[in-house]
């Protein structure tokens, strides 16, 4: 294969104990053509002096605030200037064979817009933690593999319509054409966004497991919960048709019921609240860049959308009352979405 040059950007804040495993990686590589650069989201700990040390070659890029991943993808995606962009989130570790694979990929298929690499846990390398998904039609993810075997697991690219923000190869010049990422996400749902916005503007989203990279998972409970409830609907209401929405009025009005119940017992029902007035404060704007999105639209959403068992991380259903209400909530939405897919 020949060897574009790529960039390849490390997306970090007060990752001062992240940084060098990852950049250290990163060097491993075994695709001989790239320059790194690692965008700083204004940092408050040694981040930025430990790449100026221990890497000196590596570009830095330094926000003036933390914003959020998203504005500091789309500084990496502007500022390269290569027509590929390897975004890397501080808490991966690539395995060497990583972006050649991803690049071969990228290469042999047509119209790809983003490669993505298959996500295994770092602490334990026999299981996978992300492994590509589909969009479930409530706004949840739909996770293939998750905790499945990674010797069990097929390693067949795929065509998936959301994916993980961890790594992703993305194409700069259909980056663009869709606008980049939305800056007004912070955290959660930001990838699924970018992606989701690829594939509906007819573009194709690669799940690539033959591509590894370990993730440093870390627990954080519920903490970013107004972010995850606010950034679905955002999602929602920017990309779905009127039509889906008109008809899935009622069901989703059954899961927000669902959702309000379990965060009410998980104790964040201000949260809840919270991001829902949020998305009525930015309702407008959330208007116009739906004007803008349903006019990229390409993909009708009965393409895009499925039902299926949605995920939930298993540190937050640890009660067997909270797996049961999942599971009968899965038959509900299964059986309604049979009632109305093929209006959609």
């Amino acid at each position: 294969m020949s060897f574009e040059k790529v960039t390849i950007a490390v997306i970090t804040y007060n990752g001062e104990h992240l940084l060098q495993e990852c950049l250290s990686a990163i060097k491993s590589q075994d695709y001989p053509e790239y320059e790194i650069m690692v965008i700083d989201n204004n940092s408050t700990d040694h981040s930025v002096d430990l790449v100026r040390e221990k890497f000196p070659e590596v570009k830095i890029l330094q926000m003036k605030e933390n914003r959020g991943p998203n504005p500091a993808r789309n500084v990496a995606i502007l500022k390269s200037d290569t027509s590929y962009t390897l975004l890397v989130d501080d808490d991966a570790v690539l395995t060497p064979q990583c972006l050649r694979i991803l690049m071969k990929t990228m290469k042999e298929y047509s119209n790809v817009a983003i490669c993505n690499p298959r996500i295994v846990l770092y602490d334990d390398r026999t299981r996978i933690q992300y492994d590509g998904s589909r969009l479930c039609y409530i706004g949840a993810v739909i996770a293939r593999n998750s905790g499945a075997s990674i010797q069990q697991a097929s390693k067949t690219t795929i065509p998936v319509s959301v994916v993980s923000g961890l790594t992703m190869l993305v194409k700069r010049d259909k980056a663009l054409q869709i606008g980049l990422f939305d800056e007004d996400y912070f955290f959660g749902w930001d990838d699924a966004d970018f992606s989701l916005r690829m594939t509906i503007s007819g573009f194709k989203c690669l799940h690539v497991p033959q591509a590894v990279v370990y993730h440093k998972l870390k627990k954080r409970g519920l903490s970013k919960a107004f972010y995850q409830i606010r950034n679905r609907w955002y999602l929602i209401l920017k990309s779905y048709s009127s039509r889906t929405l008109f008809l899935l009025w009622p069901i989703l009005l059954v899961y927000e019921l669902g959702l309000l119940l379990f965060l009410t017992m998980k104790g964040v029902l201000f949260e809840y609240l919270k991001a829902n007035l949020a998305v009525i404060k930015n309702f407008g704007k959330l208007m116009k860049k739906r004007r803008k999105i349903q006019a990229l639209k390409k993909i009708s959403d009965g393409e895009v959308l499925c039902a299926g068992d949605f995920y939930m991380r298993e540190d937050l259903m640890e009660k067997r009352y909270l797996k049961l209400g999942k599971n009968i909530l899965n038959h509900v939405f299964n059986l309604y979405w049979k009632v109305i897919k093929s209006f959609i």
